[in-house]
């Protein structure tokens, strides 16, 4: 009983042992985007959102993300947009999802069922049916659920706040949900 009562006393005081502070996500989903250029509006709706993105814990509770974005027209056919991702997560509870604490022979693992995130950034898309590249500001929040020591789910939505040449706009809301991997 007394060593049990060190070992949590020496992890939450002296914060010994590691946890994981890099990931990779991939995902994909479903998006819909309201553009427009000058007086000429459309809408366009559908499963075909893609990502892939890294992770790098900067602080207990923040992330840095940098992340690749792809949206087709048809589930893999059709009009494409695409472009990179970079920005910051913030987790309310910690970003460590999955935690783990090594003292001598005893290993204790720490998995979040449930670990909500808010996050925002600076988006670019390349849409080759108009040849042009748009960029704004997204932002989003989602929920990471963790699995094993290595592997935990997420689901997020996000919204984003594009601008173009020639007057254009778009506003894009994607839905993604996918894997994690904690390494």
């Amino acid at each position: 009983m007394l060593l049990k009562r060190i070992l949590i006393f020496s992890l939450f005081i002296f914060n010994i042992g590691s946890s994981y502070g890099q990931k990779i996500s991939i995902g994909a989903g479903v998006y819909s985007i309201d553009a427009k250029v000058g007086n000429s509006k459309t809408n366009v709706s559908n499963a075909g959102a893609y990502r892939i993105q890294y992770h790098s814990k900067i602080h207990d509770q923040f992330e840095l993300l940098l992340g690749y974005n792809i949206i087709m027209e048809s589930i893999y056919t059709g009009d494409k947009g695409f472009g990179p991702f970079i920005g910051f997560s913030y987790y309310p509870f910690g970003s460590k999802t999955v935690s783990q604490a090594n003292i001598l022979n005893l290993s204790i693992l720490n998995i979040k069922k449930f670990n909500p995130y808010l996050y925002m950034g600076f988006s670019q898309r390349q849409y080759q049916s108009v040849k042009a590249a748009y960029s704004g500001f997204s932002f989003g929040s989602g929920l990471e659920i963790g699995w094993n020591k290595e592997i935990a789910f997420f689901g997020d939505i996000q919204y984003a706040t594009l601008d173009g040449p020639n007057e254009g706009e778009a506003t894009e809301f994607v839905a993604i949900t996918g894997i994690m991997y904690n390494y």
